[in-house]
């Protein structure tokens, strides 16, 4: 451009590419940790002039660590080893996705108060050019949205130590297939929602949080006797989620758990809690038996589904009726199949539960 025709020209080398490379057109490119030079001369006719320069650069650490936190990567992407030797137990909060600060939405449930009285939140920003991600041993905890948004990310190894995942963690990471679970304890709000999971290994897990599942691919799915709670939500359409197997007793089934996963078939529960819309709009649900723990039953928990009849177990605080067409308990209807063939319930209660017949459209008279 100095000299301004077409005879000149401008070659960029560098001192050690191992540690950055540069372009034909001078971008230079980190590699690796260190320092070296990058070099410009300026070509006229095909031959070098007396025209160059050089800057020194310096390429820092990809992991930026305090203490026992690892609290941000800026790297090549592709597979990412945190490294083993740095102390670290806590993912921080975006260490992988970032943030920038954007307005709040009080519309979308933003709060603006005393407590909280900023205009601005910060969102994360995700990342297009990590697949694969190996999170070292000693590490216990990841924060929220930590790995949000990496949207290349395939597969997460994660070390025995691991037992805490924040709310959205892995939110909207669509390309996410293969990550080992069995040592989780605790998945909060939203941490794999919208990912491409269609196996999960819950074999330790405690609780799960609302929407923490929802919108995989999951085909089937084993909850362990550790655990205690599923959130709302918690795998909130599933569409491909075709069998359940429940092994913990008196675990709480929170509202719409399993809400649109319209393959599953049938189920055989003892949770102690099974609440309102559990398993709303699961079409394809004709058989449920449910345990002596079972307590309470709320509303809508099988509308949209074609049950005809409850199984129970011996011992069952619920009485069925008309070959388990519908649940009785304390003189009390409780619950009328969605899919009873007659349109009349003759039944030994004294009164009707609230929702009693709730999901189902062809009974009106009792």
């Amino acid at each position: 451009s100095y000299f301004g025709n077409d005879r000149t020209s401008v070659t960029f080398t560098v001192g050690n590419p191992s540690i950055a490379t540069v372009t034909e057109d001078g971008t230079i490119v980190a590699q690796a940790k260190g320092s070296t030079v990058v070099m410009a001369n300026v070509y006229f006719d095909g031959r070098i002039t007396l025209y160059s320069g050089q800057i020194s650069i310096t390429v820092k650490d990809p992991f930026t660590t305090n203490s026992i936190y690892l609290m941000n990567y800026r790297g090549l992407g592709g597979v990412v080893e945190i490294p083993a030797d740095r102390g670290i137990t806590t993912i921080y909060a975006y260490a992988f996705s970032h943030y920038e600060y954007v307005d709040k939405d009080t519309s979308a449930g933003d709060v603006i108060d005393e407590e909280d009285p900023y205009y601005i939140k910060q969102s994360y920003l995700g990342e297009d050019t990590i697949t694969k991600i190996v999170i070292p041993e000693g590490v216990t905890t990841i924060n929220s949205y930590a790995f949000a948004g990496l949207t290349a990310l395939k597969e997460v190894v994660l070390p025995s130590t691991l037992t805490r995942i924040g709310t959205y963690a892995f939110f909207g990471c669509t390309n996410l297939t293969s990550i080992n679970l069995e040592h989780v304890k605790f998945i909060n709000e939203r941490a794999f929602a919208q990912c491409g999971l269609s196996y999960v290994n819950l074999a330790s897990v405690n609780a799960i949080g609302n929407y923490s599942f929802a919108f995989n691919k999951l085909t089937s799915l084993t909850l362990p006797e550790s655990s205690q709670s599923l959130g709302i939500g918690a795998f909130y359409k599933n569409e491909h989620l075709e069998s359940v197997t429940f092994n913990a007793a008196k675990i709480k089934i929170g509202s719409m758990a399993f809400a649109l996963c319209n393959k599953l078939k049938s189920i055989d529960i003892n949770a102690s809690v099974i609440s309102s819309y559990a398993f709303r709009d699961c079409s394809a649900l004709t058989s449920v038996s449910l345990g002596k723990d079972v307590s309470v039953i709320g509303e809508y928990a099988f509308a949209g589904t074609n049950v005809a009849k409850f199984d129970l177990a011996e011992g069952s605080a619920f009485t069925a009726e008309n070959n388990g067409g519908y649940l009785v308990k304390d003189d009390e209807l409780v619950l009328v199949a969605p899919a009873y063939a007659s349109n009349t319930v003759r039944t030994s209660a004294k009164k009707i539960a609230a929702g009693a017949c709730s999901g189902n459209l062809r009974v009106y008279f009792v």
